[in-house]
């Protein structure tokens, strides 16, 4: 007999990476979307990987897949019929605050954390419709002791922490 509660997964370590990336490529503009392509988007996360161990592109479509299905993300496929045939452009990804969460959720169990190496800021609503920030990320951040040198100090601190909660 199967359990009525549903079992809430933690993120695999590649959706943590994609959701960063997501996240980084977003603040380059102040918006809470980007549209990059696959291609960067594999570019991007293989400086996460030692070399020869890339994510395949499938791979990533189906971590994404995931973080839309579990609506940390909504996808918007970007088509249209031309003059030629069918145009197609990069898939849009709206950030949700369910991602912002999940990933300061990881980075504040994490030893190490500094504002310039993994988190970004949330960019805030300008729309008076719309609700507002709850919370002030930069102070959070700002808190954290011994923040590391570099990005890839503290992403092998990220990759330990996952492998150790396994």
């Amino acid at each position: 007999m199967s359990s009525p509660y549903i079992i809430a997964q933690r993120p695999s370590l590649l959706q943590l990476f994609l959701a960063q990336e997501l996240i980084v490529l977003s603040q380059r503009h102040g918006k809470a979307y980007c549209f990059p392509s696959l291609e960067t988007l594999q570019k991007r996360i293989a400086r996460h990987y030692p070399p020869g161990c890339v994510p395949t592109i499938r791979t990533i479509i189906r971590h994404l897949n995931k973080l839309a299905c579990d609506e940390y993300i909504d996808r918007v496929r970007r088509h249209r019929r031309g003059p030629n045939g069918m145009e197609f452009r990069s898939t849009l990804y709206k950030l949700k605050k369910k991602l912002y969460d999940m990933v300061f959720r990881f980075m504040a169990r994490c030893k190490y954390l500094g504002k310039k190496v993994v988190f970004p800021d949330r960019p805030r609503r300008t729309k008076k419709t719309s609700r507002p920030v709850v919370r002030d990320w930069r102070e959070v951040v700002e808190t954290a002791s011994d923040p590391p040198p570099n990005r890839d100090i503290a992403l092998a601190h990220i990759r330990d922490f996952l492998r150790s909660q396994k």
